[in-house]
């Protein structure tokens, strides 16, 4: 059976770290082997961006919800991609390179609920899981 392949944006790790009831689905769908997830490094540096990464245990909780997906690093094809996307689709250079990293790695699928910062580009689809 084929596997659904995803790449979680920023904002649907967040809502989960919070606590939103709703972002729980797709987490469950993660570990229950359901959809095949990845996340792109610059989600990891987003996330760890955040003032509650000043405490050593949400840096373990941060990391052990991102060790049920891949992580998947930006690469010298995936920063041309993004330089690709932020000149034609006008984007910021962290959701282009989100997006480019799905684009690279063969991902046609991006989960967020930014629907707008992604919904120019072509090359994939906006699952909004909520």
């Amino acid at each position: 059976m084929f596997k659904k392949s995803i790449l979680i944006d920023t904002n649907i790790i967040v809502d989960f770290l919070r606590g939103y009831p709703k972002s729980r689905n797709i987490f469950e769908k993660i570990e229950q082997n359901k959809i095949e997830a990845s996340f792109s490094t610059i989600t990891e540096a987003e996330i760890f961006s955040g003032k509650s990464c000043d405490s050593l245990e949400e840096q373990h909780k941060i990391d052990a919800l991102l060790n049920l997906m891949k992580r998947l690093q930006v690469d010298k094809k995936t920063a041309r991609k993004a330089g690709e996307i932020k000149r034609k689709y006008n984007t910021s250079i962290p959701d282009a390179l989100i997006a480019a990293t799905a684009i690279s790695n063969n991902i046609k699928s991006i989960a967020t609920k930014n629907k707008k910062h992604f919904s120019n580009i072509k090359e994939i689809i906006i699952e909004e899981p909520y």
